[in-house]
């Protein structure tokens, strides 16, 4: 397990293989197939293999990806957030999701603080996107909150790109 970052509340670890059965229960809320698609995601073996697919693959090529959200107190897992890159011309972007006894409680804003930290003191990234559907208006509200700015939309997709850019990395 290794630890990406913490702070009062929570911890940012790596996924791993035991995180197959949290995989596959975050993949089928409602929230999850409402704003980010259903996965297929069906069995725990399943579970594993978008580990292996997705997070691990992204750890091994990036340096980051979207590591575990898990409480100090009781150590349950409660949801992702990460440094995401889809293809290598995109920009990053942040990413996150909670299963749903831990929306509302802050935790999603203090685990994107930590990250968005990450990404521009350690990956010494000069911007951050935020890629959302305009109906999703908590993930929208988060994204302001976290100081990110309405670009544009890809209409074609239905997704608006909010952006953050880091005013420290030298130029």
């Amino acid at each position: 397990m290794k630890l990406i970052a913490k702070s009062k509340r929570l911890n940012i670890r790596e996924l791993n293989e035991f995180d197959a059965q949290f995989i596959l229960e975050l993949t089928n809320s409602a929230g999850w197939i409402r704003y980010i698609g259903a996965r297929n995601i069906s069995t725990i073996a399943e579970g594993l293999d978008y580990i292996k697919s997705g997070p691990e693959k992204s750890y091994q090529e990036n340096g980051f990806g979207l590591w575990a959200v898990v409480k100090n107190k009781g150590n349950d897992t409660m949801g992702l957030c990460g440094i995401i890159k889809l293809n290598p011309l995109s920009q990053p972007d942040i990413g996150f999701a909670f299963l749903p006894k831990y929306e509302g409680k802050g935790y999603a804003y203090e685990a994107a603080r930590l990250c968005i930290g990450i990404a521009f003191d350690k990956y010494r990234l000069d911007q951050l996107k935020g890629i959302v559907m305009p109906n999703n208006m908590r993930s929208i509200q988060l994204l302001q909150r976290l100081g990110m700015t309405y670009r544009d939309t890809d209409h074609q997709q239905n997704l608006d790109t909010y952006v953050l850019i880091n005013n420290t990395v030298a130029i």
